[in-house]
């Protein structure tokens, strides 16, 4: 589904959505509890693409894989739960449950000011060989200036990857 109207405000009643969901313009996103987005592990289930600065998710709202982690084609954001190509956005209390790549990527040196908060990341399956590093919680490469706390993270094969040129993050109470 692709959001290209200017709602300031979007609530997104309980029920499961299969739709990919592609943001491209700032919006706020509230997540009511019992949202569930299923993760195919073929592509990225929310995007919020560089058009969408200053978007907020926020909510009991959940990524879920439909798989168990192992396989894909090698591109490592295949299966990614959120793609993040935007600044200024906030992540706070979603979650996700076992995507076959990154929960929540950002991957982009033009990406910065994103918040990461009170999230809930967890995995039971580890990322196929040589890619080991492809089963993070969370992928920082390349940005600057992003905070992520409050988080619980576990059964993935990283925790909060910080990569080349990513500088100034603020990572704590995770």
């Amino acid at each position: 589904a692709a959001l290209d109207s200017h709602p300031s405000t979007i609530e997104v009643r309980a029920g499961t959505y299969t739709e990919t969901l592609n943001i491209a313009y700032p919006v706020e996103i509230i997540f009511r509890d019992g949202v569930t987005i299923p993760n195919d592990g073929l592509s990225r289930s929310i995007y919020i693409a560089p058009s969408a600065t200053g978007t907020t998710i926020r909510g009991k709202g959940c990524v879920v894989g439909l798989h168990d982690g192992i396989g894909g084609n090698g591109d490592f954001f295949q299966g990614v739960a959120f793609y993040i190509d935007a600044s200024d956005i906030t992540l706070d209390d979603v979650c996700v449950r076992n995507t076959r790549s990154f929960g929540i990527a950002i991957n982009n040196d033009s990406v910065n000011h994103v918040t990461i908060k009170n999230c809930d990341l967890s995995n039971v399956a580890t990322a196929p060989t040589p890619q080991l590093y492809a089963s993070m919680a969370i992928q920082i490469m390349g940005a600057d200036d992003n905070t992520v706390h409050g988080c619980l993270i576990s059964g993935w094969s990283g925790g909060i990857h910080t990569w080349y040129d990513a500088d100034r993050n603020n990572v704590h109470d995770n």
